[in-house]
């Protein structure tokens, strides 16, 4: 049986590939993620550090590209806006808190990359592959999030929740995607040397809401053919 905590989606490996549409340098990325009210060049500045820190997911390397500059597909492009919203918003994404426990960044990042098991089966009956079956969706929660889109099914959300650990009195942050107008509303589990527990739903001292509908226009948008 696998591991109900384990995680799926995303490439394992970063390869040479050849530039093609679809596929964006960090300056395709600010591009698709620009939008009035934001700055080029904090945006620019904000979307290396998101590499930096693995936020981001690379397609590939550009192979004719003699720096080796990376390429992103368009889910790690929903990925750094995403981000970029929690910092516009006043957000700290500090990778980790004080105390080791991830921070908001690499836990909105998480949710985005990566499938998990416990939110699609929370009575913990998992399949026998799980790779085939989140393959159904995507590659990732972002990819299924804008192929979702394009088909005309929308209403996902990021939440971000905040708690108190009762132990220390620090603070703790879970993200999460729901689409609750069709039903999907995973629980938010605390977690604990990062293991999920069997406690009921946390309840969130705070909550910090992105409608990802508002922000796929924004990206989808190739503002890049149209100049």
């Amino acid at each position: 049986m696998s591991d109900p905590n384990e995680t799926y989606g995303g490439p394992e490996f970063i390869k040479p590939v050849k530039p093609r549409p679809g596929l964006f340098k960090t300056g395709g990325i600010v591009t698709r993620c620009m939008e009035p009210g934001l700055d080029k060049a904090t945006l620019t500045s904000q979307v290396r550090t998101y590499h930096q820190r693995s936020y981001l997911t690379p397609f590939g390397t550009d192979e004719t590209d003699a720096r080796g500059a990376y390429l992103y597909a368009i889910d790690q492009v929903l990925v750094a806006k995403v981000l970029a919203t929690l910092n516009f918003a006043g957000l700290d994404l500090k990778d980790r808190d004080a105390d080791g426990f991830p921070g908001l960044g690499q836990m909105a990042s998480l949710c985005l990359k990566s499938f998990s098991l416990n939110d699609h089966f929370p009575n913990r009956d998992y399949p026998d592959d799980p790779n085939a079956y989140f393959k159904q969706f995507g590659d990732n929660p972002a990819a299924w999030v804008i192929l979702d889109w394009e088909r005309g099914v929308g209403g996902w959300s990021l939440h971000a929740r905040w708690t108190i650990d009762e132990a220390t009195g620090r603070r703790r942050v879970y993200c999460k995607l729901w689409n609750v107008q069709n039903g999907f509303t995973p629980r938010f589990e605390a977690l604990k040397d990062g293991e999920s527990s069997d406690a009921p739903d946390i309840m969130p001292h705070g909550e910090f809401v992105i409608p990802l509908d508002r922000l796929l226009p924004v990206i989808l948008k190739d503002r890049e053919a149209m100049n």
